[in-house]
């Protein structure tokens, strides 16, 4: 889509975790679709390099810290859960039980801030990121292979969700929770 027509053109916004992963492949796609962003990461390392990355002040500021709030005028609030929140993952639990209070809080909050703000989440599976690699390391292609589509999930397909949520296009969906998890749930097989 050319940055001009994209539906969230000239909007800013502001990305939390954005020095690196799925964070900052969602800066990416924004600014691609013609959005300034605002990233932030806990800790400055890195958020520097991800600033450049994004085409710098021009396009990206980097603010380190945490986010303590948000205020809006209208907006939208895209959360990152994960599919550990809806179903056991083992070895990851309290992991899983974390983006399960995300899912919820969602779901709240849509409620509480409508109709000024919609909120939504996106539930991903395992995505080929630092983070998770774990979960894959040294036997990518077995855990690839339970997946109908026969690979991991990449940061950049989290980043289209979310771009898409984001936008003026999902103006009437508030309070869910996407699942990315290409079709792995439909197999009945866990999520590892």
């Amino acid at each position: 889509m050319n940055a001009n027509s994209s539906p969230i053109a000239g909007r800013v916004a502001v990305v939390t975790g954005a020095s690196r992963g799925i964070g900052l492949a969602v800066a990416r796609r924004l600014v691609a679709d013609g959005a300034r962003v605002g990233v932030t990461a806990r800790r400055p390392e890195g958020l520097a390099e991800a600033v450049a990355a994004l085409g710098g002040p021009a396009h990206a500021v980097g603010v380190p810290g945490r986010a303590d709030g948000l205020t809006a005028r209208g907006g939208c609030v895209v959360n990152v859960s994960s599919i550990a929140g809806r179903t056991s993952s083992p070895g990851i639990a309290f992991y899983g039980v974390s983006k399960a209070a995300v899912d919820h809080l969602t779901a709240g909050l849509a409620v509480e801030l409508a109709p000024t703000v919609r909120v939504n989440a996106v539930a991903p599976a395992v995505v080929r990121t630092r983070f998770a690699a774990a979960l894959y390391a040294d036997r990518e292609d077995e855990v690839a292979g339970a997946y109908p589509p026969g690979r991991l999930g990449e940061a950049a397909d989290v980043a289209a969700a979310v771009a898409f949520l984001a936008s003026d296009e999902a103006d009437w969906i508030t309070g869910q929770t996407l699942v990315l998890d290409g079709g792995l749930t439909l197999t009945g097989r866990p999520v590892r």
